[in-house]
């Protein structure tokens, strides 16, 4: 009886548990990457239906854009010469994605926000849960997301990152010269956290930020 369209969604469960950061292995970690491997697999094999639209597109200007709150709260928290090092950063991942391209092989649907908490380990299988921000954007950008927080979160992180990245070549192997773009990414997920969190405004969310 509904006057006009809508939308819905199809969910179905999926078996396990989330792990803490602190708690997850290297063959956690490999199993996260090969999840992630097998998804942009699937997403650059996939014939989109004419007419689908996404509401989100996750790319520079989404994190670097004008409307930024980076540009528009930024200033009452970082000093002029920190607000021109985010211009910088911002001026080298425009050059990188530029260079990169749109190609299906780099661009495409994404997750947008494979944290760690968005995976559920069960009998030797990483599912990834919570779509809700899906859209088009970089593949890489996806890989960052669980790598900057392994950076933020573990003190020795490198063989948990390295882990990581072994399992998601395994399913999906990436152009050897892609692997130095990641620095971009890791650039584009800080400051996507920093617009994030000048964005808060209720009280419980800023002292965490």
């Amino acid at each position: 009886g509904a006057s006009k369209p809508r939308r819905g969604v199809l969910l179905r469960w999926l078996p396990g548990r989330r792990k803490a950061v602190t708690d997850l292995s290297p063959m956690d970690l490999s199993l996260v990457g090969s999840r992630i491997g097998r998804l942009h697999r699937h997403c650059e094999q996939y014939e989109v239906p004419e007419g689908l639209v996404f509401p989100y597109v996750w790319g520079w200007d989404w994190v670097f854009g004008e409307t930024a709150p980076l540009w528009q709260k930024g200033k009452s928290v970082y000093s002029q010469s920190e607000i021109d090092v985010f211009q910088a950063a911002g001026e080298r991942v425009r050059h990188d994605l530029q260079e990169l391209g749109k190609d299906s092989n780099v661009f495409g649907i994404i997750h947008r926000d494979l944290h760690l908490n968005n995976f559920l380990f069960h009998k030797g299988e990483a599912y990834a849960i919570d779509f809700e921000t899906s859209g088009w954007g970089y593949y890489l950008f996806d890989l960052t997301v669980p790598l900057s927080i392994l950076e933020g979160c573990i003190e020795h992180s490198a063989p948990m990152k390295a882990a990581l990245l072994e399992g998601y070549q395994r399913e999906r192997p990436l152009p050897e010269d892609h692997l130095r773009y990641l620095d971009s990414f890791m650039a584009m997920r800080i400051v996507q956290k920093v617009n994030m969190v000048l964005h808060w405004e209720t009280p419980t969310q800023l002292p965490w930020g």
